[in-house]
């Protein structure tokens, strides 16, 4: 039976991890797979609940019915399995307490220090604002003895943090994680800093990214980081690589660039990710760290959908009609998103002639103001690259440009 059969009767099996070994351990043993051939085992059955079951190989002589028969799937309805799964895979997350966190990390972090060995009650966080407010460290520093590197760019906060943290065992640094070789963590922390430390906190509300994925000499065990929490799960987003922009990675983009440096999710808040050097997962038992499965809110998450008549709509928090830019206080109407006028929006078997031919002219006249625009853009750039490359006067050494600019400056 080949791969693509199975995949399409079981492309997304719920089914529990102990069911799927068992099943692994079935077929491995089956005399009706075929002793013969290239590679014929059920090599890899490990991906959990509401993950593709990942074949390797060829598996013949095998029944689709005789695999469901084998893996036993419930019905995820009925059973509650899903419910089951995310309870088992959201533990820390029931363990939420905030302390100067903003959404329940303190617990969090707290309960997941404690399952890992070999602490050395070191911590860094970037940025750090006051050091108090919607801190990841202050409680392991005020309350567990840690000491913290503590990084903020802006020079109030950072006499604020001063005021918070310092004269003490704390490192204080004003300045900037960026991610080039000069302003990475690598290149900031002092040498007394363990490569391991126990806990890194980014959050510096847009490369968050592109720091984490710059750190290449420091490992710490647990990383927290922030994501934009207006992004669907399954959306990879990574913002421009740029100081200048603040606008966010995506949770599913986070966790792949975690995966990369071996570090798997453990547990996630409204806007935090928490991963654990992958050596320590599986210390946590987390049957399925799918974000389908560990994200329990998408509420921040706005919509946009298009109807059969070409009217978009918005959505949040369940309702129509528009959404709003969180960290500006404004929405954002239907209103403002309407591409086809009023007239114009129905489904296009059902156009009258009339709306036909005013559909005819309304996709001309749009195409016609998108080729004047470009246009016009072009002439502006043509006009620019001409008047910067014009060779100088022959007589005194000047351009058209420069003259003219002279002759103003005299008048």
């Amino acid at each position: 039976m080949q791969q693509e059969v199975l995949e399409e009767h079981l492309p997304y099996a719920p089914v529990l991890s102990q069911q799927l070994l068992l099943a692994r351990g079935s077929l491995r043993d089956d005399p009706r797979i075929e002793a013969g051939g290239e590679s014929n085992t059920l090599a890899r059955c490990m991906r959990l609940s509401y993950a593709r079951v990942d074949i390797q190989s060829t598996i013949t002589k095998v029944r689709i019915e005789d695999y469901l028969h084998l893996v036993k799937i419930p019905d995820r309805e009925s059973s509650g399995v899903l419910t089951q799964l995310r309870e088992q895979s959201r533990w820390l997350m029931q363990l939420a307490s905030d302390v100067t966190s903003q959404f329940g990390e303190d617990g969090i972090i707290s309960a997941a220090l404690d399952l890992l060995p070999g602490k050395n009650a070191w911590c860094i966080e970037f940025g750090a604002w006051d050091g108090r407010l919607c801190s990841n460290t202050c409680n392991l520093i005020t309350s567990r003895g840690y000491r913290g590197v503590l990084i903020e760019s802006d020079a109030k906060r950072f006499c604020d943090l001063q005021r918070t943290h310092g004269g003490g065992k704390n490192i204080l640094l004003n300045a900037s994680v960026g991610f080039s070789e000069t302003d990475s963590l690598d290149a900031l922390l002092p040498p007394e800093v363990p490569k391991d430390v126990d806990l890194l906190s980014i959050d510096i509300d847009g490369n968050d990214y592109h720091t984490w994925a710059a750190i290449k000499s420091f490992r710490p065990k647990l990383v927290i980081i922030e994501f934009n929490p207006t992004i669907a799960t399954g959306v990879p987003f990574v913002q421009e690589k740029d100081e200048r922009i603040n606008q966010g990675s995506s949770a599913a983009s986070l966790v792949d660039l975690g995966r990369a440096k071996g570090y798997e999710l453990i547990a996630m808040t409204r806007i935090n990710l928490l991963f654990v050097d992958s050596a320590y997962y599986p210390l946590f038992h987390i049957p399925d760290n799918s974000l389908e499965v560990m994200r329990a809110d998408e509420s921040d998450v706005p919509h946009i959908f298009v109807g059969f008549d070409g009217r978009v709509f918005l959505s949040e928090h369940g309702r129509l009609g528009s959404i709003s830019l969180l960290w500006h206080g404004l929405t954002l109407r239907e209103s403002a998103v309407q591409r086809l006028p009023r007239l114009l929006q129905a489904y296009p078997d059902c156009y009258s002639l009339t709306q036909q031919l005013l559909f005819r002219w309304f996709h001309l006249l749009d195409y016609s103001i998108i080729r004047y625009h470009l246009g016009t853009l072009r002439r502006r750039i043509s006009s620019r690259l001409n008047l910067q490359t014009e060779a100088p006067n022959s007589r005194n050494g000047t351009s058209p440009r420069n003259q003219l600019k002279t002759a103003i400056s005299k008048s």
